[in-house]
């Protein structure tokens, strides 16, 4: 699982966003985080292993599951984060599209690129904290 020190990143980097994002949410925020968290956990198991230079189709298709839930949230909110966050999976999604149309990309920089928009991702699901953070907390009801 924990195989370079960006993936590790990763990781780390997704269950601490995941927990933030579920105890303080923004609208849409828990249904982007727990797609997000379900999108994370199947990529590796649709990884093409055995040919990284290759377009990972397997990949572009769990993106684009995302990037329509993403859609559909971003039609009733409009909040600054999502956006974001639906730029990053447009892009994850045209830079499978570039590997495709472009064999000759270094699979070095196509699985690099992605690291790296991911990391937007996770930053613009991050942002979705800030206005969460200026909502009053929700007061517990009084024991009877």
């Amino acid at each position: 699982m924990f195989e370079t020190p960006m993936q590790d990143v990763g990781h780390v980097l997704t269950a601490l966003v995941t927990v933030c994002v579920f105890l303080r949410p923004a609208p849409g925020a828990r249904t982007v985080a727990a797609a997000n968290l379900i999108a994370y956990v199947a990529s590796p198991l649709v990884e093409n292993r055995m040919d990284y230079a290759s377009p990972q189709w397997a990949i572009l298709g769990v993106d684009l599951l995302l990037l329509a839930l993403i859609t559909s949230v971003l039609l009733r909110e409009r909040d600054l984060w999502l956006q974001i966050t639906w730029g990053a999976m447009a892009l994850t999604t045209l830079l499978h599209i570039a590997k495709a149309l472009d064999p000759t990309l270094f699979a070095r920089g196509y699985i690099g690129a992605l690291y790296v928009v991911y990391l937007v991702f996770l930053a613009g699901l991050a942002a979705s904290l800030v206005p969460a953070a200026r909502r009053p907390r929700p007061v517990a009801e009084a024991a009877t």
